[in-house]
């Protein structure tokens, strides 16, 4: 395997830490990754398993952390959980108001910690990478 061919994995963390950094109320230096390079084709199985397995919050309770700028024409979407609690991303300006607040978001992610919210499948934020 050549683990310097393309730059889909570094293109993506770039993303996500530019989602954390837009953020008003995250430090990106709060945050830290590891990866492990892979052929193409255990991409899906490895997310799926730790998904699974470390149930992160994003990917379970607050939706919209991966997503992209919706474009003109596309800003009657409402706001993501994401920007909801985390405000920042400049785009998300423009979209209508979230469906929850932000006390209510708060609410879900205290429940899930406390173990009193069992969502039946991961958040699908809409881009399929996350």
């Amino acid at each position: 395997m050549d683990s310097s061919k393309g730059t889909a994995l570094s293109s993506r963390l770039k993303k996500h830490a530019g989602s954390i950094d837009a953020a008003n109320n995250l430090d990106i230096a709060d945050f830290h990754f590891r990866c492990l390079v892979v052929d193409d084709i255990w991409i899906p199985l490895g997310e799926n398993i730790l998904i699974e397995e470390l149930k992160p919050v994003w990917n379970m309770v607050v939706d919209g952390f991966g997503i992209n700028d919706p474009g003109s024409g596309r800003y009657n979407q409402a706001r993501s959980q994401w920007d909801v609690l985390h405000s920042g991303r400049g785009y998300a300006d423009k979209l209508k108001p979230g469906k929850n607040t932000i006390d209510e978001i708060t609410r879900l992610i205290a429940d899930f910690f406390a173990g009193r919210f069992q969502p039946t499948s991961p958040v699908d934020s809409g881009d399929g990478d996350d």
